[in-house]
């Protein structure tokens, strides 16, 4: 199923809106950020009970946020090979957008696990956690050739299973 951008007229205004989404994810950890690093900082805790437990999250959902997506995407993509390409075509679309917002959520979350681990516990590795998230949040912000790139990846996977 090859979908180059030209064949999907609402395209712009989808990927504009998983944009503002991403944009919006990004900015609300952005701004805790700022207030943790205010707030927080003043005297690190003897034992970081929280701040480890915020970090190991954070590299648990690394992890998972490679097969999580992706199981979305793969349990929804069956239902789109019966039908017509202009609504399959559509409905890619949605799938890109799900993928991200599910993806970009999982970060978001630990992120911000950890900037409260951060306030409350006063580590800076806590600190630096949040703000590597919020790098990889940065490297999923969507693009139309990020979404090229994926609907291609998904046909070739497809073609190559029969």
């Amino acid at each position: 199923m090859n979908v180059p951008a030209s064949n999907l007229g609402n395209l712009p205004s989808w990927i504009r809106n998983s944009q503002i989404i991403a944009g919006a994810l990004m900015l609300g950890v952005t701004v805790f950020g700022i207030v943790a690093a205010m707030v927080g900082g003043k005297s690190p805790a003897a034992t970081p009970i929280v701040a480890y437990l915020a970090v190991a999250f954070a590299a648990q959902v690394i992890a998972l946020r490679f097969f999580i997506p992706g199981l979305v995407v793969k349990s929804q993509f069956k239902t789109l090979q019966n039908e017509e390409a202009g609504l399959a075509a559509e409905r890619l679309g949605g799938l890109f957008q799900t993928r991200m917002i599910i993806g970009m959520a999982l970060l978001d979350g630990a992120a911000l696990f950890n900037l409260i681990a951060y306030i409350l516990e006063g580590h800076w590795f806590s600190l630096a956690t949040a703000g590597f998230l919020l790098l990889l949040m940065g490297m999923m912000f969507p693009t139309v050739r990020e979404f090229e790139s994926w609907a291609d990846d998904l046909r070739r996977s497809l073609t190559s299973q029969f």
